[in-house]
């Protein structure tokens, strides 16, 4: 993106934050005029404006994201905490314990505020930097339904795989009256592998739903003196359930549990795939998890939930930039 282009974008966001600030103009505790103008990074300036206007008290810049989308929750949130309110006072979907409610307010700029307070929760129960990039990456990074008895048994696994961390969570929200106590991380990786193969062997109906508004991604790859086959690169969007059980079945996981959520637009799966220009078929690589609602790249999965080869990782990453979609 040129400069111009940026500062561009900067200012029409920006204009769009502060029409949404004026719908609270009976919160102002000061003159929002003159408005600067907009210079530096989109969300250092809105932290800076509404910070202006709202505050009180100084606030975590990551809050001002709220003002970066139409969710007036979160804006009244971030009134509330720039004019005195604490974290604990709120009417946050998560019950945060005092330690929980520091780490939220300690968020790094990069995260949005439902992964904050997921973060906070997690970290709090004493997981790893890593094992909470493991659960972010999945539905629950948005999701903030009640998790917090299967969290505290998944951050106090001391031999954890985080590539299963997705499949256990998948497993988990499928069967929630599983009784966690006592229970071994091998024990239940038994039960997600028993469910795995038991997936694998359903027929389902034929479930379609509308695609998401993302484009495909085609890289051709050209004859060489080396290899004189030509091939090509492909992702693209699995939009009904048949397509999910076929990706599950060839890669070995449990992607075609994902019919709901898919058909009532909370995720989109899509499949890189390889395939020799000469041969009809081409293989799944590895299968993609967006939360379209966030434009976020969440799960990457290769066979048996292994992780990405960085050059299918870098694949993805391109084809992320194409869509405006964030990598986690």
């Amino acid at each position: 993106m040129s400069t111009d282009t940026f500062r561009r974008h900067a200012r029409v966001r920006v204009d769009a934050v502060i029409r949404r600030a004026f719908a609270y103009r009976e919160s102002f505790v000061r003159d929002p005029f003159p408005i600067m103008r907009p210079t530096g990074h989109p969300l250092a300036v809105v932290h800076a404006f509404t910070q202006h206007v709202f505050g009180t008290y100084p606030t975590s810049r990551f809050l001002a994201s709220a003002w970066l989308t139409d969710n007036c929750e979160h804006q009244r949130w971030f009134i509330a905490i720039a004019q005195g309110a604490s974290v604990k006072s709120l009417s946050l979907p998560i019950a945060l314990t005092r330690r929980m409610g520091h780490l939220f307010l300690a968020t790094p700029d990069h995260y949005s505020i439902p992964h904050a307070l997921r973060r906070a929760e997690l970290l709090a129960l004493g997981a790893s930097d890593e094992l909470v990039a493991a659960v972010l990456a999945t539905h629950l990074g948005s999701d903030l339904s009640d998790w917090r008895r299967r969290l505290t048994w998944l951050a106090r696994l001391e031999d954890v795989d985080l590539n299963q961390v997705g499949p256990i969570i998948d497993y988990l929200h499928a069967h929630p009256d599983l009784d966690l106590r006592g229970r071994t991380y091998a024990s239940v990786m038994r039960l997600v592998e028993e469910w795995h193969a038991w997936l694998a062997k359903q027929r389902h109906r034929l479930v379609r739903w509308t695609p998401a508004p993302f484009h495909p991604l085609t890289i051709p790859i050209a004859a060489t003196r080396h290899q004189p086959r030509a091939a090509e690169w492909t992702i693209h969007e699995l939009t009904d359930s048949r397509a999910l059980l076929l990706e599950g079945r060839t890669m070995h996981h449990c992607v075609s549990s994902y019919v709901r959520r898919c058909a009532a637009g909370y995720a989109s799966i899509w499949s890189l795939r390889f395939r020799w220009l000469d041969e009809e078929h081409g293989r799944s690589v590895l299968t993609i998890e967006v939360h379209p609602r966030f434009r976020l790249v969440g799960q990457i999965r290769g066979p048996h939930n292994a992780r990405a080869s960085p050059a299918h990782y870098d694949l993805v990453c391109q084809w992320a930039a194409q869509s405006s979609l964030r990598m986690r």
